[in-house]
């Protein structure tokens, strides 16, 4: 038996998140925002937290999504100095970039685990050459 190595579990998770974009996007034939939220909505139903999305603009490339209660950072309130959501954060990046249609990476700029008040992840904007 080959045992294989842990993933990182951001990479993992994205993997996951472009194949319920898609999903989505195939079987209910939504796209943009509305089908960010309908993808947001079973993480709720999931218990992985309460995520809104402030701000979305395929078009432009932009995203920020807020999570309240993110059940891998809250076992972290307050303690962390650096933010701790890799699971979702990949999920997310690969939702964004299925729907956007292109690699998408994001960060987290505000996090439980550091002490905010939620968890709030954005679409990293590319730097200029």
């Amino acid at each position: 038996m080959l045992i294989q190595p842990l993933q990182d579990p951001a990479s993992s998770s994205q993997e996951a998140g472009e194949r319920k974009a898609k999903l989505v996007q195939e079987r209910f034939r939504l796209a943009g925002e509305e089908a960010l939220k309908v993808i947001l909505a079973e993480r709720v139903a999931k218990g992985w937290g309460v995520p809104t999305v402030e701000r979305y603009d395929g078009g432009g490339r932009q995203a920020v999504v807020a999570v309240r209660d993110l059940f891998e950072c809250l076992p972290f309130q307050g303690k962390m100095a650096e933010p701790s959501s890799h699971l979702f954060r990949g999920y997310l990046a690969g939702v964004l970039t299925q729907l956007m249609e292109n690699r998408v990476t994001v960060r987290e700029v505000d996090c439980i685990a550091k002490g905010n008040p939620q968890c709030t992840i954005a679409r990293r904007k590319r730097r200029e050459p």
